[in-house]
């Protein structure tokens, strides 16, 4: 079986970064998990909306864009990307007008790990550090473990990392605000079941799986050393789940890609759904649940006219609020490095729950 560490430093990067579709498999076999046979009689009852499109953007040869692999917004709206090929961050503004970059020799394989306020932070995967930037300085830097697949995210609560060791066992760790280990925790499962973004959603942290449709979750009354409870995202359907119980019991050589990324707004969360050549996000809220507490999908969202394109990579999503709706970033790396905009205008109780929402 291919092993995840036999893969070169770049590919390494893009499947960390959730960027990897699909895989080989040996043998055709259409049986599902109980758990997916449920999500997928679930999809297949709730509405699906169709997503305003906005605005493409493909960035000028300026902005040094070449293998982007995650970005953030800002507090002000303008959006920075983690260009992670060049060793660089890329600024655009609120509608995805090229400003600046900043490249600098130290960064090595850079992700971003979060913003707050003005700073900026980055986890260097190639050095096993987190930087903290600011405009074009680099105003400190945190040592974080040499384990691998590693991620991290910087909150108000601190600095969270997280790593995916192949034989060890994957942690999440918390870092204070002068780099002391304050807690970790420990996640349950095979890593590659934790390879995936960090992501804040309320005072939780969500730990993200792109290769099965469940979320860790970091609450604060989560006891240091504890293992982090699972909600699975119920009513998640993938045309590659058959092939992510193939890849879970041992049958495929690669594991097909569910979901690369995912946002949350207010109660919702945003989900990034892994299709071939078209942006599909699933919304999930928080319900109680007939065995206990899980994500269940309220509705599906699609670009408009989608199309199979299998050199559609999109590996990263944001959302943010805007007048009416919400309004989507998604940031993709073929057929060419770049930023689409998207915006969702709910109706009926979607609408009146938003609105509550942003009250």
């Amino acid at each position: 079986m291919l092993r995840l560490y036999a893969l070169s430093p770049l590919l390494a990067a893009v499947l960390l970064a959730g960027c990897l579709p699909s895989s080989n498999q040996r043998k055709l076999n259409r049986e599902l998990f109980a758990s997916d046979s449920l999500s997928r009689t679930i999809a297949e009852a709730v509405p699906v909306d169709t997503l305003a499109f906005v605005r493409r953007v493909v960035p000028p040869p300026e902005a040094i864009l070449e293998f982007p692999t995650s970005f953030a917004l800002l507090p002000d709206g303008r959006i920075v990307v983690a260009e992670t090929r060049r060793g660089a961050l890329v600024y655009f503004d609120t509608e995805g007008v090229y400003r600046s970059a900043f490249q600098w020799e130290s960064f090595s394989f850079p992700f971003l790990a979060g913003t707050r306020g003005d700073t900026v932070a980055v986890l260097n995967r190639g050095s096993y550090r987190v930087d903290l930037v600011v405009g074009d300085d680099v105003v400190r830097s945190v040592a974080v473990p040499e384990e691998r697949n590693g991620n991290a995210l910087l909150t108000e609560r601190g600095l969270f990392y997280k790593t995916a060791p192949e034989d060890e066992g994957a942690r999440l760790y918390h870092f204070g605000p002068d780099g002391d280990e304050r807690a970790r925790y420990d996640l349950a499962g095979p890593f590659w079941r934790h390879l995936g973004f960090l992501r804040s959603w309320g005072d939780s942290l969500l730990v993200l799986s792109g290769y099965r449709p469940v979320v860790d979750v970091l609450t604060p009354e989560t006891a240091p050393g504890a293992v982090l409870d699972t909600l699975t995202l119920a009513g998640f359907d993938s045309p590659q789940l058959e092939r992510s119980r193939l890849w879970a019991v041992g049958d495929v050589d690669e594991p097909p890609l569910l979901s690369p990324a995912a946002a949350a707004v207010g109660d919702r969360l945003f989900v990034l759904n892994a299709r071939p050549g078209w942006v599909h996000i699933d919304v999930f809220r928080r319900d109680a649940g007939p065995d206990g507490p899980r994500l269940l999908l309220e509705r599906s969202l699609m670009q408009p006219d989608p199309r199979v394109d299998n050199d559609f990579y999109a590996v990263d999503l944001a959302a943010r609020r805007v007048a009416g709706g919400i309004e989507f970033v998604v940031l993709t790396t073929k057929p060419a490095p770049g930023l689409t905009f998207l915006r969702w205008t709910p109706d009926g109780d979607a609408a009146a729950s938003l609105d509550r929402v942003t009250r």
